[in-house]
């Protein structure tokens, strides 16, 4: 599966999300922090995750942020999106 991952910080979940995904066999396509080329303000990469899943270049997104807040509302703005804040642990 094409999964688009988005963060404003390369650390800790995000950085762990996309390793997995990897590992699990996905495609992963990352924004923001995750990627040196990009901006990394989390509004800018949620939305750019939001529109690759508007645009059929990934099935889904993940988009990572502090709380998931904001990183719901800048996904939820992209037409046709539609996310939730979701908190729990990484388990490998």
């Amino acid at each position: 599966m094409r999964i688009s991952v988005a963060a404003d910080e390369d650390t800790g979940v995000a950085t762990a999300v996309v390793e997995e995904l990897r590992t699990r066999g996905h495609e992963v396509t990352v924004h923001g922090a995750l990627d040196p080329d990009e901006r990394d303000d989390w509004a800018w990469a949620c939305e750019a995750a939001a529109r690759d899943v508007a645009h059929g270049r990934t099935e889904q997104a993940i988009v990572c942020c502090w709380t998931g807040t904001g990183a719901s509302i800048a996904a939820n703005k992209v037409a046709g999106g539609a996310g939730g804040a979701v908190r729990g642990r990484v388990y490998r």
